[in-house]
């Protein structure tokens, strides 16, 4: 569904932009997907604003809205600190991307960590592109930026690709990897995470950090190898988070709890021998 261009005067009225008296002109950076467009807005503080919805304006932080279509389920907060105190300290480079929604608010397309990082350092403000966009250009414009960012983990890149073939941007493996720029065995293997046993869904759901494709892959060999001992392959993923264990090291960690579970019967014979037979069997041996 279209939605009707942004009255920039209307929104001054309601007071949803808001213009600083004491700026005079504000510099647009150029537009997303037009970054070499780079031209200055006169604004007239005294009267209404004579910009349009191609520069970046003023929008108040508390009418902004994350994005539904937005992959990351986690933020690291020591990241947004840094990020709030560069921005402090020398300004915000790039002016976030948003859209305005028929409720009168605005949904982010670009700029998420820069939103909580403003939010962080107590800005109420913030310097946007207004740009006009469908539900479904929305999900695109936000699924294609987030999947270039690397701090993006293998489950959340598994689920944005998911979203990509569910959506219809795209109807195979490989057609996925060339909408995001991925090779089709990253895209395999990252939708693979996603047919692992619930149990491992919730764990990843709450910690979408905890494995990643590597990890995955060897849980599902050890679902295959060992199918009666989910119990302890659960456990030693679970070990990763509670122990801060390596991932890399599950295997491992099953094979030799498996032995240690082999060995204890005939540890616990020897141990219930008498000290004449233990000699004898010591002999044997």
């Amino acid at each position: 569904m279209s939605r009707k261009p942004l009255s920039v005067s209307r929104l001054l009225e309601q007071g949803t932009i808001v213009t600083d008296p004491n700026r005079t002109q504000i510099t647009d950076f150029g537009q997303l997907g037009d970054p070499d467009k780079s031209e200055t807005l006169e604004i007239n503080t005294g009267t209404r604003a004579a910009a349009t919805s191609n520069g970046p304006t003023m929008i108040l932080l508390s009418i902004i809205d994350k994005s539904p279509y937005q992959p990351r389920l986690v933020y690291d907060n020591d990241e947004i600190d840094n990020l709030g105190y560069s921005i402090q300290a020398v300004g915000l480079n790039e002016p976030i991307t948003l859209r305005q929604t028929e409720n009168g608010r605005f949904e982010l397309l670009k700029g998420h960590r820069r939103t909580r990082a403003a939010r962080s350092i107590g800005w109420t403000e913030i310097p946007a592109y207004i740009v006009v966009k469908t539900d479904r250009e929305s999900q695109l414009a936000t699924m294609v930026s987030n999947e270039a960012r690397v701090d993006l983990n293998d489950y959340e890149r598994g689920k944005l690709y998911s979203a990509a073939l569910v959506a219809g941007f795209a109807k195979t493996q490989i057609e996925v990897a060339q909408l995001f720029g991925a090779s089709q065995a990253q895209v395999s293997k990252r939708l693979a995470m996603l047919k692992l046993p619930q149990n491992y869904i919730s764990l990843l759901e709450s910690n979408p950090n905890l494995f990643g494709v590597r990890c995955a892959d060897a849980i599902s060999g050890l679902l295959k190898l060992y199918p009666d001992d989910h119990q302890l392959i659960e456990s030693a993923v679970i070990r990763i988070k509670t122990d801060d264990a390596d991932q890399n090291s599950i295997t491992e960690w099953v094979e030799q709890a498996l032995l240690q579970r082999e060995m204890r019967p005939m540890v616990k014979q020897v141990v219930s021998m008498r000290p004449q037979e233990r000699m004898q069997r010591k002999r044997i041996v």
